[in-house]
């Protein structure tokens, strides 16, 4: 059997759950973790989203922290007007024989990058970027307000509310481009979001989001967060991901060219320093694995292999791992070419794609940055235009 369908579960429409409290009536989408439905919840007298978990214990273990972390963010002041979805519980139910893990959401429309895709990978106009990046911040800000670092920003994990939308034609887009009647959102997806207490993962983030800090092996903190935002920015402006990369030092150079700035040397310096003490983190290696490439892919390459430890820098393009490589570099744009036409926006994604942690945006900053500081977003997208952090 294929290893992705371990334990995946087996639902169809018009299924009835834990005693006929859920009348499953579509499947919204499937993952790694399993599936998600939408249902009719007698009890509560409307649609939810069932998040239904493999029945396969590191799934299942992964989807109990996860409804810790929901419980404890439902339980917090606020969490209402926190722009994040709201959790209505979870159990666990024998469905065709195997045992599974349901955490129940409100029911949400399609995801941002979904609606990105369908509207052909054309991007926001800058209203609709305004009002879903405030939300976003927003609700990040509050995550980071108790100690919370989401870890997995992305487009995937952004949902409209209402995915409804009309057809114009846009002088930037041209015919049939699609407008969100309704720019409200919600963040999703607490499942590998993790407290400044708790032991902190090698590596997080989907790649393409992932901050320098995390490809050095430097450690990371909330700041993470918001340089997956500054990515965010900028892929619903171009409809196309800021850094495409599946190599850590391709990914380091492309980070050097778009932004203009090289990486700080001092936080090279720290991994030299690491190195020398034995703490620079490791991939763990798999015993008894078979042998399927004559050497590890690039993105599992050693910091040594792509950092010159002497001179404190990159070591691009001689350590490029083909011509194909050095290529894409060239033929990259530099972010101030990416989002020239609004200053605003430029400067907004500059602060939060700081390579230096240090220095970077934190999300109140970005909260009061000029391109988000209308008292109209509080007014439109807060209840009673209240912020509680």
């Amino acid at each position: 059997m294929d290893p992705d369908n371990i334990g995946r579960p087996i639902i169809y429409d018009g299924d009835k759950i834990r005693n006929r409290r859920y009348d499953v009536w579509s499947t919204l989408g499937k993952g790694t973790f399993g599936t998600v439905v939408a249902a009719y919840d007698s009890k509560r007298k409307h649609d939810v989203a069932l998040k239904i978990i493999r029945d396969v214990e590191r799934y299942r273990r992964a989807a109990y922290v996860e409804c810790r972390i929901l419980d404890q963010l439902m339980d917090c002041l606020g969490h209402r007007n926190s722009c994040i979805v709201e959790f209505f519980g979870n159990f666990s139910s024998t469905i065709r024989n195997q045992r599974h893990v349901c955490i129940s959401f409100e029911c949400l429309g399609r995801s941002v990058y979904s609606f990105l895709k369908a509207n052909a990978y054309r991007g926001f106009n800058i209203e609709g970027i305004r009002n879903i990046m405030f939300q976003v911040f927003h609700a990040v800000a509050f995550c980071h307000s108790i100690g919370l670092t989401h870890t997995d920003l992305k487009l995937e994990n952004i949902l409209f509310v209402d995915d409804s939308y009309k057809k114009i034609v846009d002088s930037r887009h041209g015919i049939d481009y699609r407008v969100p009647i309704l720019y409200a959102v919600k963040l999703i997806d607490f499942g590998n979001a993790t407290y400044e207490t708790d032991y902190h993962s090698r590596i997080i983030n989907t790649r393409q989001y992932r901050a320098p800090e995390v490809i050095l092996g430097l450690g990371w903190n909330h700041q993470s967060d918001i340089w997956s935002l500054g990515c965010i920015i900028c892929e619903l402006w171009t409809g196309s991901l800021l850094f495409q990369t599946h190599e850590n030092i391709e990914h380091l150079a492309l980070i050097e060219k778009i932004i203009g700035k090289k990486i700080d040397k001092n936080m090279i310096a720290k991994v030299r320093d690491q190195l020398q003490t034995g703490t620079q983190p490791r991939k763990k290696k798999r015993k008894n694995h078979p042998q399927t490439r004559s050497k590890r892919s690039p993105s599992e390459q050693s910091v040594e292999y792509f950092l010159d430890i002497k001179e404190l820098k990159i070591r691009w393009p001689e350590q490029a791992t083909s011509q194909e490589s050095i290529e894409h570099f060239d033929n990259t744009k530099i972010l101030k070419q990416q989002l020239n036409i609004v200053p605003e926006l430029l400067d907004l994604t500059y602060k939060c794609l700081e390579p230096d942690p240090s220095l970077r945006y934190s999300a109140k900053d970005a909260l009061k940055h000029s391109f988000m500081s209308d008292s109209e977003l509080r007014t439109q997208w807060l209840r009673k235009g209240v912020i509680f952090y």
